[in-house]
């Protein structure tokens, strides 16, 4: 990995850390957050060269997820938020699950559960916020295809099939 990869992921990381300690002023939500976004990042590294999800990962991330979420919810005594985590990683499941039918396996089984664990964790915040990520995960995921192919380290393929 280069210098500048590492020297890159260090400041999208510090910026993140800030977001997650202003945004949340619960141990357990700032520690689960920070959770979420560093297993991202090491995703996308992942994924940028190998273009692989490690499912290791994304398991210690719902085990982690729902963990500390659970925890924070009774705490509070508010389990309303564990019913909507739970629908949008459904929901999560249900849309990547239709997405990878549709590619023709282009979107990977690891995808299907990073989208999974996005709607249990963005659940957690409200749907309005799971939907508009999800949404944005998958604008910014094709994107990351486009810069890929743009390196030549991902190719294009077009479906349907032009007759």
């Amino acid at each position: 990995m280069s210098g500048k990869v590492l020297a890159f992921c260090f400041v999208v990381g510090a910026f993140v850390a800030d977001l997650v300690f202003r945004s949340f002023s619960k141990f357990e939500l700032r520690a689960c957050f920070a959770i979420l976004c560093a297993g991202l990042l090491l995703q996308s590294l992942i994924d940028f060269y190998t273009h692989r999800l490690v499912r290791q990962i994304s398991h210690a991330l719902a085990c982690s997820g729902v963990l500390l979420l659970s925890l924070n919810a009774a705490n509070n005594s508010n389990y309303d938020f564990l019913v909507s985590s739970s629908v949008c990683a459904i929901l999560g499941i249900a849309v990547s699950f239709f997405s990878n039918k549709i590619s023709r396996g282009s979107l990977g089984a690891g995808d299907v559960r990073l989208m999974a664990v996005l709607g249990w964790h963005l659940g957690f915040i409200g749907y309005s916020t799971a939907m508009l990520a999800l949404f944005l995960a998958c604008v910014l995921a094709g994107l990351f295809g486009v810069v890929m192919i743009m390196l030549r380290r991902g190719s294009i393929s077009v479906w349907p099939p032009i007759m």
